[in-house]
């Protein structure tokens, strides 16, 4: 894979959703536990000296395996290479399931399951084969007819993108609003 050193660099240096100094065991036999400060950003797990900035290490976070080794370890494998395991040591067993739980939801292909997910709830919902296009089409409210002050947002989608996935939706079936924070959480407002 190719990548720039100076972008990876700055990336690091970004605000991450979970940072900790976690005990570390690279992929080559022999390899021993050593103390790294871990840090998760977007997609991306970088790790670094302890005592230094710069990153001495990148694991870009698509096609692998997390798997929880005991109460307190888990591991990454990527599945090309399956034989080659990255091993993380935490202090406790809440931290670890903390965790795998970020690294699982940070991959795009969490994200984009969750996209499909919600394009066929919404299709359910609305009736409407893509409405994510079309609420990027209508620009305007839609008025009532009731009055010009007076506006309706039925039908409308609404989609934020970030480290998650925020889906807003009005039925016009049901008249209801319903939201997704895109991990299987859905509910009526």
């Amino acid at each position: 894979m190719r990548f720039n050193e100076k972008e990876l660099v700055l990336l690091s240096r970004q605000p991450s959703e979970r940072a900790a100094e976690l005990g570390m065991r690279g992929p080559k036999k022999g390899d021993v536990v050593k103390k790294r400060l871990v840090k998760l950003v977007v997609n991306f797990l970088f790790y670094f000296r302890t005592d230094e900035e710069e990153p001495i290490g990148a694991l870009l976070l698509e096609q692998c395996r997390v798997e929880r080794e005991d109460s307190q370890t888990f591991s990454i494998a990527f599945l090309d290479e399956a034989e080659r395991k990255y091993v993380f040591e935490c202090d406790t067993e809440e931290q670890c399931a903390e965790w795998i739980d970020s690294i699982i939801k940070a991959s795009y292909e969490f994200m984009r399951k969750n996209l499909i997910y919600y394009r066929t709830e919404i299709h359910r919902l609305t009736g409407k084969v893509r409405p994510l296009a079309a609420a990027r089409r209508c620009a305007k409210c839609h008025t009532d007819g009731a009055s010009n002050q007076q506006r309706s947002y039925r039908g409308m989608v609404t989609v934020r993108f970030g480290v998650h996935i925020i889906i807003t939706i009005n039925s016009r079936q049901t008249g209801r609003l319903m939201k997704g924070d895109g991990f299987g959480f859905a509910r009526q407002c």
